[in-house]
């Protein structure tokens, strides 16, 4: 698609089989790149199932977490964070804590621990690495394309 979008910026070319000519525009390794970043932008989006407040507030608990489990030397699914901490880290109200945490619960993104005796619920992320917020699968490796373009005769 984004070859097409060149096309007058680029040369034609032109090939023959048997009674039949086409013209194209080569695709070049840019395009491949500026294609995958798109669709990291605009599919991972659409694709999420998380409301953009309640991804954010997600985001910057994991974020969290992380920080924290480097200075606990442990896995950031072992951090336990409770909804005044969160408040205190994010500047996020009571209300929207309280709201974004349970659906993040109820979609299994977070754990939530009630430990009773009038004692605070904590939080915990139900899963150490997100694969699906850094990319999509499927999509082609521009590293590899070189790889194999070089090794060409």
């Amino acid at each position: 698609m984004l070859a097409l979008l060149h096309q007058h910026q680029r040369e034609i070319k032109r090939a023959t089989r048997g009674d039949v000519e086409l013209e194209y525009v080569e695709v070049t390794i840019a395009d491949v790149a500026l294609a995958n970043e798109l669709a990291k932008d605009v599919l991972c989006r659409a694709l999420d199932e998380l409301a953009a407040p309640v991804r954010g507030l997600y985001d910057e608990l994991r974020a969290l977490c992380v920080k924290r489990a480097d200075e606990l030397n442990c896995q950031p699914d072992a951090v336990q964070l409770s909804r005044r901490e969160i408040r205190e880290a994010t500047g996020w109200s009571d209300w929207q804590v309280r709201s974004y945490c349970r659906q993040l619960v109820e979609m299994e993104y977070l754990y939530a621990s009630i430990n009773g005796n009038g004692r605070p619920c904590v939080y915990s992320l139900a899963r150490a690495e997100e694969n699906g917020s850094d990319g999509l699968r499927g999509l082609t490796d521009v590293a590899q394309i070189e790889r194999q373009l070089s090794a060409q005769p």
